[in-house]
């Protein structure tokens, strides 16, 4: 993954914890960028043995963000940003937004609808998500338990 200016790696509190990892990388806002990001997120949280039940949760959460800040965002590209920590990975989408806001809880789509099931599976696979505006774009972030924390992976 790309690491972005003033990223790198956070110090723990405890000397004994492995410092968490930080990444982000920059994606056109096009469909086309979806899986290409989900192959970088997976070959970051690969390189640092994260359980591959954890990798595949990210990507799907990931994609999801993604997509969302694809169909209702209004600038020509997405930050992906990536907190690895020793029990749990932070995933951030950043994206320009004509009038960014905070989005409404899923109440889930109508049972027809092909769409608008998102939200209410990033809710469903995270153990807390939410979105804030930032300067004018949309940050829509969620977090995930590791499945190996605890077991040095």
């Amino acid at each position: 993954m790309a690491q972005r200016a003033g990223g790198g790696s956070a110090t723990p509190a405890d000397p004994a914890e492995p410092p968490a990892l930080r990444g982000g990388a920059v994606f056109e806002a096009v469909a086309a960028e979806v899986p290409r990001a989900r192959r970088v997120l997976a070959s970051a949280l690969r390189r640092r043995h994260v359980h591959e039940d954890d990798v595949h949760t990210a990507q799907l959460i990931v994609c999801e963000l993604l997509s969302n800040a694809i169909r209702h965002g209004s600038g020509p590209t997405m930050d992906l940003d990536v907190r690895i920590e020793p029990t749990r990975i932070h995933l951030a989408v950043r994206s320009r937004h004509a009038r960014p806001r905070r989005l409404a809880r899923p109440n889930g789509p109508p049972e027809d609808s092909e769409r608008g099931r998102g939200l209410g599976l990033v809710a469903a696979l995270a153990v807390e998500w939410g979105s804030r505006p930032v300067a004018g774009e949309l940050l829509v972030w969620a977090t995930i338990a590791r499945t190996d924390a605890g077991t040095g992976g």
